[in-house]
């Protein structure tokens, strides 16, 4: 190959100009633009905005106890372990509403109470203290099919009742006996 004269011109490398950046500029403005929409969006929300929180729900319980007469004290400490309860249970959602009647220990102001609890939706009834009104809010208990739980009544007929489907703890004071030891 013959070598080239020395005279020759070599030529330059020529610098092409880029393109021109307008349409790169758009997207990347465009694109900022979205980014602090966005942002603004999210925290207009986070202030203004509250999420919304899951719905509470209200369980009614009925507490019916000798709140008045000889057997106040009996019925305060129903009152107060049902309070207790309540406060040791910390469910989430749930608000555990507590209503309390006096039934005196007296069947017929039991029946009054146990009524009053009904019409007020309770899904369950702790008391009574005495068996004779818990036997008279039982009967009432039974046909809405609210569970009533007796701290201390023991009677004979509660165990062998048609509204009752086990026997109370402790066992009934004149014919029962003691629990099996384990």
């Amino acid at each position: 190959m013959p070598t080239p004269p020395a005279s020759a011109p070599v030529p330059a490398p020529t610098v092409q100009p880029s393109p021109p950046h307008g349409k790169h500029w758009l997207w990347a403005i465009a694109a900022l633009v979205v980014l602090l929409a966005a942002t603004g969006a999210y925290f207009a929300w986070k202030t203004f905005m509250k999420p919304s929180s899951p719905a509470v729900r209200t369980v009614k319980v009925g507490v019916l106890a000798p709140l008045t007469g000889d057997n106040l004290s009996i019925g305060n400490g129903i009152r107060r372990a049902v309070q207790l309860a309540r406060k040791d249970m910390n469910l989430q959602n749930v608000d555990i509403q507590v209503i309390e009647k006096d039934s005196n220990c007296e069947a017929k102001a039991a029946e009054a109470g146990t009524k009053e609890l009904l019409e007020q939706n309770v899904v369950a009834i702790v008391g009574d203290y005495c068996s004779s009104s818990t036997l008279a809010a039982l009967k009432l208990a039974a046909a809405a099919h609210v569970v009533v739980i007796s701290p201390a009544a023991t009677s004979p007929e509660l165990s062998g009742s048609a509204h009752t489907s086990s026997a109370p703890f402790p066992p009934t004071s004149s014919k029962g006996s003691l629990p099996p030891r384990l």
